[in-house]
């Protein structure tokens, strides 16, 4: 006769052999369905399997618990298996600017080298872990280190990405056992570069203001900077404003869409024909351009009376 029960058991710890055993009271001749439920957290995902029980039969299952990416490392002092895995753990920016931007240029990787039963692998003698640009746009991007043992205390290790003088996606495999366990490609992003003259803009809020008569009249103004490659200049880059006519406001920097903007704002001295000559200034790429040293930008906007 089946028998619906709820049968409850707490086991943390294997045997000997390295099994997990249960052991339930059960009434001869009767035949007993539940189901087992194995779970471990955090960092594994669980698994459960329906069985029936009879008095005086051992039963055997294989339940499978998964790691993912947030499996704890194994407790030092326990013992590893060889590596089986690797997988990426730490990324500290997923983009990085151009070779010689002043912005950053590089972004520091970390991995984590697991055992068949997602422990991280542990112990004085870690694995050398190699790592290798797989993509990339070829333009003098790197890794360094190229290679490094694995930290045996958390199973852990880490390269740093360094740009090039190209933009584009860069990926970065990390592999171990004469390449025989290789993680899945880390991407990152290379973009903004220095200013190029072709791609600045600036622009008005306004093209006449009464000026002549009234004070603290404001119009904005705008300059939009892209590199070489038509993405906009790495946020924070300076530009530099002056005007003929009346008070502007000295600097302004990028945002994310290479945008700066400031004020121009109405006073003495009045600009001579009522005409004031704005003027916006930055550096630019001069590997690709030579006139670049200086890139400069004018607007007129009228003073009215």
């Amino acid at each position: 006769t089946a028998v619906g029960q709820t049968l409850t058991r707490l086991v943390d710890t294997t045997d000997a052999n390295g099994l997990y055993s249960i052991g339930y009271d059960l009434t001869a001749g009767q035949t007993y369905t539940t189901t087992l439920f194995a779970q471990r957290l955090p960092g594994f995902g669980n698994d459960s399997a329906a069985v029936s029980l009879t008095a005086g039969t051992n039963v055997n299952l294989d339940l499978t618990l998964l790691a993912d990416s947030t499996s704890p490392p194994t407790q030092p002092g326990t013992s590893t298996g060889q590596p089986a895995s690797i997988v990426l753990v730490g990324t500290d920016v997923l983009s990085i600017s151009i070779r010689g931007t002043g912005s950053n240029e590089s972004s520091l990787l970390t991995f984590e080298v697991r055992d068949s039963l997602g422990n991280a692998v542990l112990g004085g003698s870690g694995p050398i872990v190699r790592f290798s640009i797989v993509g990339g746009p070829n333009g003098g991007e790197y890794v360094f280190p190229d290679s490094a043992k694995v930290d045996g205390t958390n199973g852990r290790v880490s390269t740093r990405v360094n740009s090039g003088t190209k933009p584009g996606v860069i990926q970065i495999q990390a592999s171990t056992r004469n390449d025989s366990v290789l993680s899945a490609p880390a991407r990152l992003t290379i973009a903004s570069g220095l200013p190029y003259g072709p791609n600045a803009s600036i622009s008005r809020q306004k093209a006449n203001v009464p000026g002549i008569l009234f004070d603290n009249e404001r119009v904005d103004i705008s300059i939009l900077l892209g590199d070489r490659y038509q993405n906009p200049v790495p946020p924070g880059t300076a530009v530099y404003f002056t005007t003929t006519g009346g008070i502007i406001q000295a600097t302004a920097f990028t945002d994310q869409d290479g945008k700066a903007s400031v004020s121009l704002i109405t006073a003495n001295p009045r600009p001579a024909g009522g005409i004031a000559i704005i003027s916006a200034r930055t550096i630019g790429d001069t590997a690709a351009r030579k006139a670049d040293s200086l890139i400069q930008l004018q607007i007129p906007v009228v003073f009215s009376g």
